[in-house]
This record gives C-alpha cells, sequence and structure tokens, in this order.
C-alpha cells in the first residue's frame, strides 16, 4: 500500500477546522456515525452505533437522538417519500418509519443477518444486502445476503450464495437492473428486478464500500485502495480510474451535474507510523481526476450527502461531522435572460455524444465551435443570427478521438470556453 508523509497532520486535530466551504463541526456524540441524508424539507438523519439516531431540523444547530435499545450498529436509512423510509443494521434490524416524528415500525429477521445498506425503486419495491453469519464444523463463517421485497418490507425473499464476503452497498440503475458491490472486488449485477445475480470481474481485490448512479447517469463504485470504477453509458461498460493507493473512499455522491463529492479518509505516515486522515475528495469532470478539497483530523468519514449543491454532510467515526454551505453560490440553473450563458455540456465526460446549452438575451451573431487542445478547430456547431432564448445543441463525436476538447460561444460583445472530455 502507498504512503503519502505530510507533516502538517497534526494542525488538524484541532475543534473546529474551515477550508474552503466544508467546516469541522463540533461533535455531538462520541459514536461511530454510518450514515446521514436529507428529506425533502431539508431534515437531517443520521444513523450511527448502538443502535443511534439523530435529527436536526436546523441545518445541524441543534440535535435531537433518539436510542434504540438491544440494537447493534444502524448501517443505513433512505427516505422514498416525503418523510417515509427505512433503516437497517446489524443483527437483522429493519425499521419501517416516518421520518417527521421518528416513529418506527419494527419488521426485523433473523439476527443471523448483518445489513449494510437498502435500496428502493417504489414505495413497494425493494432490495437489502449484507453479510449472513453461518457456523460449519464449529467455524463461522460470512457469506453474501441479498433480500427482495415486493411489499414495502412485510416479507423478504432470500437470495443464496455459496461463496464467502460481504456485500456494502446496492444501487437501482433503472427499474430492472441492480448492482451491489463488497469486499474483495465482489461485484453482482441483477439485469430481472433482483430475480438472477451474475458477477462483474475487474480482478480487483479491494474492498468496494458503494455503488451510485447520478442524476447525468454516470455510474461510479468506490473502494479501498483508490478503488474508481466509472460507466458513461449507465452499466454496459466500466473503466478503471487511477488515484492514490492511499485514498480509501467509502461514500460518494452528486453535486450537480458533473460534479462528483466523495468521502474517506488518506493514509499517511508520520515518523514510521500511520495514520488515517479523514478527507473530502472532489472531481469537477464526472470522477476522471480527482483532488483532496478538505481535510479535516485524525479518523475516517463513513458517508456524504448534498441537499442541493450548496448544502451538504459528510459524517463518520467518534462523531464526526462536517457540513458544507454556500449560501450566497450562484448556480447556473438560476441565470435569467438577461444574461449570456454557456453551461457544461451534459454528460462530461461523455462516450460519443452530447448537449450543449447556451441562452442568449437578445438577437445576436452566434458562433459556437469545438476546438482540440493546441487550438485548432474541429467542428463548427452554429454559425448565424439568432434570436432571444436558450438553444440546445448536439455534437455528435462518433468519429472524434477520446481526449480534451474545448467549446466555444460567441455572441455579440460575449465569449465563453468550457472544457469537455471524450472518453470511450
Amino acid at each position: 500500500m502507498k504512503t503519502i508523509c505530510r507533516i502538517s497532520f497534526f494542525f488538524f486535530l484541532v475543534t473546529q477546522i474551515c477550508f474552503a466551504q466544508w467546516c469541522l463541526n463540533q461533535s455531538f456524540t462520541n459514536l461511530n456515525l454510518k450514515n446521514a441524508c436529507y428529506s425533502s424539507d431539508g431534515n437531517i438523519f443520521i444513523v450511527g452505533e448502538l443502535g443511534s439516531i439523530y435529527l436536526s431540523s436546523d441545518n445541524g444547530c441543534t440535535w435531537q437522538s433518539n436510542y434504540i435499545p438491544n440494537t447493534g450498529n444502524l448501517n443505513s436509512l433512505i427516505i422514498i417519500d416525503n418523510e417515509f423510509g427505512y433503516i437497517v443494521g446489524d443483527y437483522g434490524k429493519i425499521f419501517r418509519t416516518d421520518f417527521s416524528s421518528m416513529q418506527l415500525e419494527d419488521i426485523s429477521i433473523s439476527e443471523l443477518f448483518h445489513f449494510r445498506d437498502v435500496a428502493f425503486k417504489d414505495n413497494e419495491n425493494g432490495v437489502l444486502v449484507g453479510t449472513k453469519q453461518v457456523r460449519i464444523d464449529g467455524r463461522t463463517y460470512y457469506l453474501p445476503s441479498i433480500h427482495l421485497t415486493t411489499d414495502a418490507g412485510l416479507s423478504w425473499t432470500e437470495k443464496c450464495f455459496d461463496v464467502r464476503g460481504k456485500l456494502n452497498s446496492v444501487s437501482y440503475f433503472d427499474e430492472e437492473n441492480i448492482i451491489t458491490v463488497g469486499d474483495s472486488g465482489k461485484i453482482l449485477i441483477s439485469n430481472d428486478n433482483g430475480i438472477n445475480w451474475v458477477p462483474l470481474v475487474f480482478g480487483i481485490s479491494a474492498n468496494l464500500q458503494e455503488v451510485k448512479f447520478c442524476p447525468d447517469g454516470i455510474g461510479i463504485i468506490i473502494g479501498e485502495n483508490g478503488t474508481i470504477i466509472l460507466s458513461f453509458d449507465g452499466w454496459q461498460s466500466w473503466s478503471i480510474i487511477n488515484v492514490p493507493a492511499y485514498y480509501h473512499i467509502k461514500s460518494v455522491c452528486s453535486k450537480d451535474i458533473y460534479q462528483l463529492v466523495a468521502a474517506g479518509h488518506m493514509r499517511v505516515r508520520i515518523d514510521g507510523r500511520d495514520f488515517n486522515v479523514a478527507t473530502i475528495f472532489s472531481s469537477n469532470d464526472g470522477g476522471i481526476n480527482w483532488n483532496e478539497s478538505f481535510i479535516s483530523q485524525r479518523g475516517s468519514y463513513n458517508s456524504i450527502s448534498f441537499c442541493n449543491p450548496n448544502l451538504a454532510i459528510a459524517v463518520g467515526d467518534s462523531g464526526l461531522f462536517s457540513m458544507y454551505e454556500s449560501p450566497n453560490a450562484l448556480e447556473d440553473n438560476n441565470l435569467t435572460l438577461s444574461d449570456f450563458s454557456l453551461k457544461q455540456n451534459f454528460p462530461n465526460p461523455f462516450n460519443s455524444t452530447c448537449a450543449i446549452i447556451y441562452s442568449i438575451p437578445k438577437s445576436s451573431q452566434v458562433s459556437l465551435k469545438i476546438f482540440n487542445t493546441i487550438g485548432e478547430e474541429i467542428e463548427t456547431l452554429v454559425n448565424g443570427e439568432k434570436p432571444i432564448g436558450t438553444y440546445e445543441v448536439n455534437w455528435n463525436a462518433e468519429n472524434i478521438p477520446s481526449g480534451v476538447y474545448f467549446y466555444q460561444l460567441k455572441a455579440g460583445d460575449f465569449t465563453q470556453t468550457r472544457k469537455m472530455i471524450l472518453l470511450r
């Protein structure tokens, strides 16, 4: 495993740190926090070890706490319809809940199961993943576990596997296709709503922590030892992305249509000793390149969630709790026709075709062109007079080699250039 020495490490061991727009907040618990998410009205819900549940209705300023007795770790939660959802955890724990009132309905099953994640495609159909504990000849083994429900969790059907291992995350791509990932590079795909599962093999031995499909169609699998696997065509093809092996990523989400944010830790070595430093990573090109955007303190983040592009939370071990807030940020979708604008192409990166949207506040002579990295013009998409309005132009790059390209809008005295990535 690669290591990195950062002599500034101990400067991060303070009560509150602010860097960029992330802030390390004063912890409200010493327990490990496992998962966090926002409701539609902006409330924050967190679950953690020893059956702990936390609620904040004022963006993390104050917290209400609840503890379910005789419960192990609560590992994941999902809000499906307004405030209704599910919480799952160790020892077969499954709770249906109205998050607004925190009324819990216990629909747990056998204690032999330890659930790590839950996903629902609608109010009735969902999937649980984790591990099943079995004893054979006096020894304990762990097998991958998948459970399906078609009646909102009232009953569950188990899918059995003969191999060892643990599943950590599950995600629906669409009505029929589901992907789950787990330890030792385990990836299973179902194309029939969970009835049958087949392995997807990349020759990766690292533990995979999460799989997500972003609103722009990007699929991403993340894990330990710098493991990132991307898909730009839903789930048909995947590519391994090279990032430093000392990045250990546990959770990822989409900030907007082309920005991804992930959370976990970096492994650092100081004076011959290894430490984990809680870190938030970011990518502005759909997951191709990653940077460290926030380094807080010793430990690790376990979950990251965005409410909108200007509000997010990340939680982790020993009550680690950080917030991202940018109330004065101007989003592209707030632009009106009093402005010229050129938006980021969608998707980005893209496989063969992408859409480019631009707006002009008055009738103008418009030029929209594509250039390569040395300034050579590749193609002209628009060249002519256009009336006031917002326009969408599609670029078909099927015969263009992979690489970085630039697209430039000229309208009257306005000029703007943006970068795009073509990846096959």
